[in-house]
Parts: structure tokens; C-alpha cells; sequence
């Protein structure tokens, strides 16, 4: 597997109902060893859970390389090697919505100045 420290991925993991089918836009912070990822996560108890719905997970876990993953609402997230079915490196920017109160219309207008002048691609509605 090769992914790289502070590129965005979306992945596919091998049992969703342990770890959830897929996970998109997470950044990857760091490849860390079993005692970093023991910090973050129980993941002794999850192999054992995960190894219930799949076959052939290692049982040693000290010998795998687990992907600490930065989610967009900032919390982190870790993933065992084996437990990534497939992944995809996302090229593309993800989509936010921003949400601002009590805006003036001159407000509104400097808003779309900037972001017209920053070249991003956005709509703005109204309430």
C-alpha cells in the first residue's frame, strides 16, 4: 500500500459493519506503528471484531502499518493496512457550505468580489 503523509484519500475498508463501508476525504498525518495506534484506538478488540466478518486478518498486529487519518471535522481516525480494502488519492477539492448570518447586501457583494477574484467555483443562495 502507498499512500502519502498529508494526501487526501477516500477509502473502501474490508468490513463495513465494524469500520464503516467508506470514508472519504480523510488526510493522511502519519504512518504509525501498533503502540501509537493503541494511543488513538482499542485496536486489538477491533481486529478480534473485524476478524469474526473477515478471513485471514493477521493476528499480529505489531507487524502492521497502521494510517493515522486527519477527518474533516478535525478528529483522527486509524486505519490497520489489512483493514483498507482500497483506497483512491482524491484530486479534487471537496465541498464546503458556509453558512453567515446578518450579512448587508455590500457584505454579499464583497463576499462574491473575493471569491470571484480567488477563482473558486461557488453559489450563493439566500434565505
Amino acid at each position: 500500500m502507498s499512500m502519502n503523509r498529508g494526501k487526501t484519500y477516500n477509502i473502501v475498508t474490508v468490513d463495513a459493519v465494524n469500520l464503516g463501508a467508506e470514508h472519504n476525504n480523510l488526510k493522511l498525518n502519519a504512518i504509525i506503528d501498533y503502540a501509537d495506534a493503541l494511543k488513538i484506538k482499542d485496536i486489538y478488540s477491533l481486529n478480534n471484531d473485524i476478524s469474526a466478518n473477515v478471513e485471514g486478518l493477521t493476528k499480529d498486529l505489531s507487524k502492521l502499518d497502521y494510517y493515522k487519518f486527519e477527518k474533516l471535522d478535525g478528529t483522527f481516525d486509524v486505519y490497520a493496512s489489512t483493514w483498507i480494502d482500497s483506497y483512491e488519492e482524491v484530486t479534487e477539492g471537496v465541498v464546503a457550505n458556509v453558512r453567515l448570518t446578518n450579512l448587508t447586501n455590500e457584505d454579499l457583494n464583497n463576499i462574491r468580489k473575493y471569491l470571484l477574484s480567488a477563482d473558486y467555483k461557488f453559489e450563493i443562495s439566500i434565505e
